[in-house]
């Protein structure tokens, strides 16, 4: 590959949002996530050795372009590195009190300055802090007329993947996303929308914070879940909708098992827009081995469930079947789920199929449930009833007399994940 086809590549994967993957923030049942650009805070500094050497064998070449980017060789604090981009990584004197002089008229910019560089002496020269963010940093060039030492979001993003994959160290555990908005989502982005909603930013906090811990953290995707503890948001002022929101991700307390992953985590988010921070969350989690949450949950009280009855969403599919004798004679009953519970359910079907009521036999059923798995067991028809609506049509309810385990866990997930309580049924 040409160094000119690289970097047009390197240009064009830069400044288009890097949309992260509704696997990384368990939206699975949403056709988007609402953050982009994900990334760690890049290193200030980058050992020239480990650049020139380690870092060169474990990228391709037009990666390395991408890198060098932002990367430029100088003086780091302990000999030859490569310094990223931006605020010089150390000031003299001269060039500290020549940038103060510029933010004489701007004085929290200049505090701002003298905060985030200490002084070494008696080297005589100033070093830059890594409390500095990329927010603040933005601040100081703005208010200096330097724009062209920032990088956009994407190539950060880009960038921070690369040395992600490298193995690079990073030292300070900073985590930033871009919020995306859906153009069509129905809720979050109408026709009349005049402003970024709350409710917004903080699902997006929430989405971002996940993906930190399965794209950082050592989380795997697969067995295990999040228990969120706490989530409190402060607004500050409106978000706007023409202008693009970066959100900033700090851990404020983490838990880390031996095997480095991420077991518990107090999260602070930041969004800012136009320099200006809008908004804060604060949300705490645990994260959890699926079997154990499994198995936390079963030893609720099941009593009261079992009693309870639940309908179903009216656009799910609810077929069931049932298996029956009759005069030596194999029948199947194919009808449409009304409702269910943990001990029994009750179904639609037509009259001429409907299988016998009381205990002469008992029956055969099987049902299914989309991204659960089958429910099959045995039942008796407890009672049938002419249906209003059809004169050819009966329902019947069953009660259930023999069911597997994992048959009962697929039924017990299928009620929490889609039974809603027939409340003139119950007290609650």
């Amino acid at each position: 590959m040409t160094v000119q086809v690289a970097e047009r590549i390197a240009q064009h994967t830069a400044y288009g949002p890097r949309i992260v993957s509704n696997h990384y923030t368990r939206t699975y049942y949403q056709s988007d996530s609402f953050v982009a650009n994900i990334r760690r805070e890049l290193p200030r500094e980058i050992d020239a050795d480990f650049f020139e050497t380690h870092l060169s064998d474990r990228i391709g070449a037009d990666e390395l372009i991408v890198l060098q980017r932002l990367y430029a060789q100088g003086a780091g604090r302990n000999g030859p590195a490569y310094l990223l981009r931006g605020l010089p990584l150390q000031l003299n004197a001269a060039e500290a009190n020549g940038m103060l002089a510029k933010l004489q008229s701007n004085p929290e910019t200049q505090e701002l300055l003298r905060s985030i560089y200490s002084l070494q002496s008696p080297a005589d020269h100033y070093w830059l802090s890594d409390s500095l963010n990329e927010e603040q940093e933005l601040q100081i060039l703005r208010a200096l007329k330097l724009f062209e030492l920032y990088s956009s979001a994407a190539e950060r993003a880009l960038v921070s993947e690369i040395l992600c994959r490298s193995g690079a160290r990073f030292p300070v555990d900073r985590f930033y996303a871009s919020l995306f908005i859906p153009e069509d989502h129905g809720f979050f982005a109408p026709p009349n929308l005049k402003h970024i909603s709350g409710m917004h930013i903080t699902e997006a906090a929430r989405q971002f914070g996940i993906a930190c811990h399965h794209v950082f953290g050592n989380v795997p995707v697969e067995g295990v879940t999040f228990l969120l503890d706490s989530l409190s948001s402060q607004f500050l002022q409106y978000a706007r909708i023409n202008l693009p929101i970066k959100l900033i991700a700090e851990p404020a307390t983490l838990k880390v098992d031996k095997d480095g992953m991420w077991r518990a985590i107090l999260m602070h988010f930041s969004a800012y827009q136009d320099g200006q921070e809008i908004s804060r969350v604060q949300a705490s989690s645990t994260i959890l081995p699926l079997k154990l949450y499994r198995r936390l949950k079963s030893q609720q009280s099941e009593d009261s469930d079992r009693s309870m009855r639940f309908a179903l969403p009216p656009n799910l599919q609810r077929k069931i079947c049932i298996h029956y004798q009759d005069n030596e004679q194999e029948h199947e009953w194919q009808s449409a789920l009304l409702d269910f519970s943990q001990g029994g359910f009750s179904a639609r079907g037509a009259a001429k199929d409907q299988p016998p009521a009381g205990d002469a036999q008992p029956l055969d059923f099987i049902m299914q449930f989309e991204n659960i798995g089958f429910v099959h067991g045995r039942c008796r028809c407890a009672w049938s009833s002419e249906d209003g609506s059809a004169s050819d049509q009966r329902r019947a309810g069953f009660e259930i007399l023999e069911i597997s385990q994992n048959s009962s866990e697929n039924l017990a997930e299928a009620i929490r994940r889609y039974g809603r309580l027939i409340e003139r049924r119950q007290i609650v």
